[in-house]
């Protein structure tokens, strides 16, 4: 998938505009954190682990001339207890659930990844096939707790998370029902 198609998917999905996508994907080339090359059909395709730089980028950074900066501190934070599944970073983990949904999703109800705007924070719900719920927290090493104050969070739900895999896995296909539409489905049947 290119980045441009990756930027209207995503568009359609989230309450981020086009162009706020588009300056983010432009500060995260200028840094070398995307693939640059041709324009269109001979630009370069993005791999999942570049999407969850862009989510990065997206959830952590209040201001575009920011994104590089909170990519590098977000993406590299560490769980505060045992790993997911092995990925150890946050930027890891995102990727992980972008490319391994449907097998993760046989193992675990992933409830949504949230990612703190106001400190490098961001916490992964899920539950187990216990049905305990787990909350791993992931946070930037050596930063100092901001201490009482007002917070300000992006949520990325199942829903966007299954569908954004989808995207990136199989490519846009019409056929594929995707975790927010389950319920949907099954009620027409």
């Amino acid at each position: 998938m290119r980045a441009r198609e990756f930027e209207r998917d995503l568009a359609a999905l989230s309450f981020w505009t086009e162009s706020e996508i588009d300056q983010c994907t432009r500060q995260l080339r200028a840094v070398g954190s995307l693939p640059t090359g041709g324009r269109g059909l001979n630009a370069p395709d993005i791999t999942a682990e570049h999407a969850a730089i862009i989510l990065i980028g997206l959830a952590a950074a209040r201001r575009s001339k920011d994104i590089p900066n909170a990519v590098e501190t977000y993406g590299l934070m560490l769980p505060v207890a045992e790993p997911f599944e092995g990925a150890n970073r946050l930027r890891d983990v995102l990727t992980l659930l972008l490319t391994s949904w449907e097998q993760l999703k046989s193992r675990f109800k992933i409830n949504g990844l949230v990612v703190c705007t106001t400190w490098p924070e961001a916490t992964l719900h899920f539950t187990d096939q216990t049905g305990q719920s787990h909350a791993l927290i992931y946070g930037a090493q050596g930063e100092a707790h901001p201490g009482p104050g007002m917070r300000a969070d992006v949520t990325f739900s199942p829903a966007t998370l299954s569908m954004l895999s989808m995207l990136l896995t199989e490519g846009d296909q019409t056929e594929t029902v995707w975790e927010g539409e389950v319920e949907a489905v099954q009620g027409k049947t």
